[in-house]
This record gives structure tokens, C-alpha cells and sequence, in this order.
């Protein structure tokens, strides 16, 4: 069973989006000045994590990128050439990946997370948007004022989320509803935002495929759903609360994780959604499909909880005590690799039961 980590950690990006200025606050030199050097790489605050063959690699704030070849137990830093936060990861291949995160920065590495070069960054974006729409719409379109507006705002919006099904076809989503896709490996990246139906530019938080079915979540409970990963159409939307994560379930079941322990499923791709029961208040922060089929969830209060469809509910984990998690993986050893506010840990599945 292919292992599926979506719904990257957006949560504790969300928490910064609600607090003020805080995105504006980088400093203007981060997209040129290399990662901050970390003395003890995985301690480092982490916000995602993906597998690239048997190597898991992590990504977290100043544009940290941490490695590690032992499923998690000791890791070092990558050559990053940005010191942004670094919110969301996904690799096409051992070798493959992109990294997305803070200013509208997208990283691509061809080594297997060693060192990363940016494809683009938030002015490059803008830039790119609005010629887009200088294109397709009417001198007087809301369409070609927005994207006026994403250039005069400059390089301060971050991406939350990033996913890819190959070398070549990818998708990042972001604050503010950015959405770039690439369809040559990043090469070039264009806006999607007018793909989608979001009109009130709601932050977008999370991606999750089945293929060939994507799913974006967001602000705002909104969910978005494409048959063939470009045209968007929103589904209706089971709460008004905002969603970090979405998992899908072995049956193919859609369960999405918001605030304070709400959560809800679909059982027909999307189309339509009910309350799931959660064992926790605490809110969603991750989810992954263990190679055994079983979908997991994480909480911002350092919890690990396992959907259990017959019974229609998220039901808790037992687990040690843990640190605020923002992610988790499977490595190909089979052990969890949880990430959070106080780095990496490891946690045997043997030891996480119901």
C-alpha cells in the first residue's frame, strides 16, 4: 500500500495568518541569504515531512531542511538557499522534490533533499499572475484587479501546501488563495488561481489526492474538488470552519480535520459530507495512510488518532506524551516520524494502539 502524507501541517502557518503583520514581519533579505545554520538539526521547528525513497526529509523555520537516512533517529541539515520558513514538502521520487513555504518560495531539489535551488518566489508570482490575466480579461475585471494587487502587495504571501504526482505535475497552494501548478517539473510554474472558485480569497490549507480526484481545503470550511486535478468546482461545504488537513481513508473515504477537534467524512469522493466523531478537542494538524491501510491524524496538543469507518469516528491513540505535532510519515522501516514544535521523534506503530 503506497503510504499517503497529505494535508501538509498548515496549522501552525494558520495559527501566524491570524496573527497581524506576522508574514510581513521576514525580513527582506531571507530570500537571498542561505538557511540558518542549526546546531541541533532535529530539534528544529518542523512544519512538514515526506519521504524521498528511504530517506525522510523535513522542513520547518528559516528554511530549514533536515535529513535523515536511519528512519528518524539522528539527522543533519541540507544546503537550502533561503532562510524563509519553510511550511509543506513532497517528493515524486528518491530523488525529486519541491519544498514550499514563506514570500511565495518554492524549492526544488534533485538529490534527494541534499541541496535545493528556488524556482520561484513571490514577486516572480505576482509578475506571472497578472500577465496570465492581462491576457484573458477586460481592462475592468476583478480578476485583473486582484492580480494588479498581488503585484503592488510584493513577495508576503506564503504556500501552505505542495503536491506532486510525478517529476513534471505539480500543485502549491497558499494564503490568500494562491495556487501555482507546473507541468515540466517546475520549470515554470503558473497561477491556477482562476481555476478555482474561490472568490473571497480564502486561504488555502491543504491538498490531497486519489487519483485521478484532487482535493483543496481551506479557510472558511471551503472544499474544492477536480475529477482531473485542474477544474476545480466546490463541494458542499459540511461546516464554516477552516480545514488543515484532509486524509483519505483505504475505502477511499475523504475525512477532513479543522479546529478544536472538529472533523468530517465523505463516503462519495467529496460530493458531499457528515460530523465525524473525534476523541479530542484538540485541532488537526496532519494526516497519513499507513502501509497497512490504517489513516492517522495528528493534533496540535500532540495527539495521534486512527479513523475507524464502521464506527464513523477518529478514535485516540495511545501514545507517550508528545510535543504539538504539525505532521507525520511512515518510514519504509515502518515506524511513525512525527513532527513538530520541538523537532523530530520516532514512534514504533507497535506502540501507538487504540
Amino acid at each position: 500500500m503506497q503510504l499517503l502524507n497529505k494535508g501538509r501541517p498548515a496549522l501552525m502557518a494558520a495559527l501566524a495568518l491570524s496573527t497581524a503583520g506576522a508574514l510581513a514581519a521576514e525580513v527582506p533579505d531571507t530570500l537571498n541569504r542561505p538557511a540558518t545554520r542549526v546546531a541541533r538539526p532535529g530539534q528544529a521547528f518542523l512544519l512538514g515531512v515526506a519521504n524521498a525513497g528511504d530517506r525522510v526529509v523535513a522542513v520547518g523555520e528559516r528554511g530549514v531542511v533536515v535529513l535523515s537516512d536511519d528512519q528518524g533517529k539522528t539527522w543533519r541539515q541540507a544546503v537550502v538557499p533561503v532562510s524563509v520558513t519553510l511550511t509543506a514538502v513532497s517528493f515524486a521520487s528518491a530523488k525529486k522534490g519541491w519544498a514550499v513555504g514563506h514570500r511565495g518560495v518554492i524549492l526544488a531539489t534533485v538529490d534527494g533533499g541534499e541541496t535545493w535551488t528556488q524556482q520561484l518566489e513571490g514577486g516572480q508570482f505576482a509578475q506571472q499572475a497578472l500577465a496570465q490575466v492581462r491576457v484573458a480579461a477586460s481592462p475592468a475585471s476583478a480578476a485583473l484587479a486582484n492580480a494588479e494587487l498581488l503585484v503592488k502587495d510584493g513577495a508576503d504571501k506564503p504556500f501552505l501546501d505542495v503536491s506532486f504526482t510525478d517529476d513534471m505535475h505539480g500543485l502549491a497552494v497558499g494564503a490568500y488563495g494562491l495556487c501555482a501548478a507546473t507541468h515540466d517539473g517546475g520549470a515554470r510554474w503558473v497561477s491556477c488561481m482562476d481555476r478555482l472558485p474561490n472568490p473571497n480569497g480564502a486561504h488555502l490549507y491543504a491538498i490531497a489526492r486519489s487519483s485521478p480526484v484532487t482535493y483543496i481545503a481551506g479557510e472558511q470550511g471551503l472544499v474544492l474538488r477536480a475529477d482531473d486535478g485542474a477544474n476545480f468546482a466546490a463541494v458542499a461545504s459540511p461546516h464554516t470552519t477552516s480545514v488543515f488537513t484532509v486524509g483519505i481513508a483505504a475505502n477511499g473515504d475523504i475525512v477532513l480535520g479543522s479546529l478544536r477537534g472538529a472533523a468530517f467524512v465523505s463516503t462519495d469522493q467529496g460530493r458531499s459530507f457528515d460530523k465525524l466523531g473525534a476523541d479530542t478537542p484538540g485541532s488537526f494538524s496532519g494526516a497519513a495512510r499507513t502501509r497497512d491501510g490504517r489513516l492517522l491524524l495528528s493534533t496540535q496538543m500532540g495527539q495521534l488518532l486512527q479513523y475507524d469507518p464502521a464506527a464513523r469516528r477518529l478514535k485516540m491513540l495511545a501514545t507517550p506524551p508528545m510535543a504539538p505535532l504539525t505532521g507525520l510519515t511512515q518510514g519504509t522501516s515502518g515506524a511513525l516520524v512525527l513532527v513538530g514544535v520541538r523537532g523530530a521523534s520516532v514512534l514504533p506503530t507497535a506502540s501507538a494502539k487504540p
